[in-house]
Formats: structure tokens, C-alpha cells, sequence
């Protein structure tokens, strides 16, 4: 068994009055590939913020590589947690290689300059994901796909432990998104650690018991660990309704729709 690379243990949240979660606790062991998964406002987001520290919790604790999150600084964190938002925006004209390089700056000195070697992990990366044409493209103009493409590549390009990602295939195409699929894989076997967020089933189920789900329904976790185990139709019809229907022979869900 691994041990946790992210333990969460009784935290509590709410925006004010708004309460999204009590008493919750998991356990995201290292190396692996981790999917939270649940509707729209479950808490998938805010987990992703909390144990990046962007949101404190209320209650509760979340440590990280077996400290609290709390006994690092920015900088330290930032050496071990990589986040992919699942929106970026620039309010400026960087192209990507400057958006890119940004990914070092948990390695530099206040002010320090990039270096021929902070350049080469870019240039690195960017080849591995087929992105050398974009480098001197503004951001702003790539296409929400290419964005969310970039945005992966830079957190690779920050070369930390764990990396963690909010829907990070909701703009790909499926071309695109089995690419990613096939990239977290490669993440894993490098000994990373990735946790993401994803509305589909169907991603988890592509990869099998190569990756871990947590589903998150009505403030609780109504299952964890093994793809193989908590994908059934039963979780399935409790999240997603009944006109969501887990295919056992294809391993896929797909519509149950009448005309």
C-alpha cells in the first residue's frame, strides 16, 4: 500500500453560511492517479483550493508529504504542488514561452532572472507535448483547448511531485483527450502523483485500475479507491440520475435517453 501524499483528515468549509463539507477525511496515496469526481457544486474545486492552501479550512487538517500544509511558505509548496485552474486568464500580452518559464519561479531567488536552464526544461516539455509551434504565440489568442494544453505543460515544466488539475479535459477534443490520458499514465510511471477533477466516468474507466476514484455526493464520499470498485452503477445512478447507465461489458457509461 502507498503511503498518502495528501491526507485530509475531518476538514470542514462553507462561504459563509453555505456549508460545503463536515467532518472529511481521504487519503490520496503518492504515486498515483487520483480522480475526484461528483456534480456541478459538490466541493470538487474548493477540495482542489483547500489542499492548495488558496482556501483554509474551517477545521480539520490537510497534510502534505506528511507535514501540515501550513508548515510551508508559498515557495516551498509550490515546490511540490503544481495546479492547473481550469480557467486562465492573462491580463497581459505574455507569449507561451513566458507564460511557461513562470513555472520556474518557485526555484528563483526574489527577482532573479531566468536562466539558459530554466529555458531548456521549457523547451524540454514543450516538445514532449507538441507545443514548440505555439511558444511565440500570445496566450490570450490561443483557443481554450491550446490554453488548457499550456497550462499542463507549464505545471509539468515546475518539475514537482504532485501535480493537480480542475477538469483539465473539459476543452480538449477526444483526440486531445486521449492524449492526456495517455500523459498522466506516463506521469505516473515517472512516479508522480496526479490529482484531478472530471465530470466524465468515462475517463476513469479508460484507465482502469491504474487510477483511483473519489466520488463526492451530498457533502460525503459515497466511495473510494480502485476505479474497479467504486465505478458501479449503483454510484453511478446515485450521482448522475437515471438516464446514466454503466455499460459492465464496454466498461463505459453512456445515455439512457427516450425519444
Amino acid at each position: 500500500m502507498s503511503s498518502a501524499a495528501i491526507s485530509v483528515q475531518g476538514i470542514r468549509f462553507a462561504y459563509d453560511k453555505n456549508e460545503i463539507y463536515n467532518d472529511f477525511s481521504l487519503d490520496i496515496p503518492e504515486n498515483s492517479i487520483f480522480f475526484i469526481m461528483g456534480i456541478n457544486g459538490c466541493g470538487k474545486t474548493t477540495l482542489l483550493k483547500n489542499i492548495c492552501s488558496f482556501l483554509r479550512v474551517d477545521s480539520g487538517s490537510i497534510e502534505i508529504q506528511g507535514k501540515n500544509q501550513f508548515a510551508y511558505d508559498s515557495k516551498a509548496l509550490a515546490r511540490i504542488i503544481a495546479y492547473v485552474p481550469q480557467m486562465i486568464r492573462l491580463n497581459s500580452d505574455f507569449t507561451v514561452k513566458d507564460y511557461l518559464v513562470l513555472g520556474r519561479t518557485p526555484y528563483k531567488d526574489f527577482c532573479a532572472a531566468m536562466d539558459a536552464g530554466d529555458y531548456a526544461i521549457v523547451e524540454k516539455y514543450t516538445k514532449k507535448l507538441g507545443l514548440t509551434g505555439l511558444l511565440e504565440k500570445e496566450f490570450n489568442t490561443l483557443s481554450g483547448g491550446q490554453k488548457q494544453i499550456v497550462a499542463i505543460c507549464r505545471a509539468m515544466v515546475q518539475e514537482t511531485p504532485i501535480i493537480i488539475m480542475d477538469e483539465p479535459m473539459s476543452a480538449l477534443d477526444l483526440g486531445r483527450q486521449a492524449d492526456f490520458l495517455t500523459l498522466i499514465m506516463n506521469l505516473k510511471s515517472a512516479g508522480k502523483t496526479v490529482v484531478l477533477t472530471s465530470h466524465n466516468p468515462n475517463h476513469a474507466l479508460a484507465l482502469g485500475n491504474h487510477c483511483d476514484v473519489c466520488f463526492i455526493h451530498k457533502k460525503k464520499i459515497i466511495g473510494v479507491g480502485p476505479c474497479g470498485n467504486v465505478l458501479s452503477q449503483n454510484n453511478i445512478r446515485a450521482i448522475f440520475g437515471e438516464k446514466v447507465i454503466f455499460d459492465e461489458g464496454a466498461k463505459s457509461v453512456r445515455f439512457h435517453i427516450t425519444p
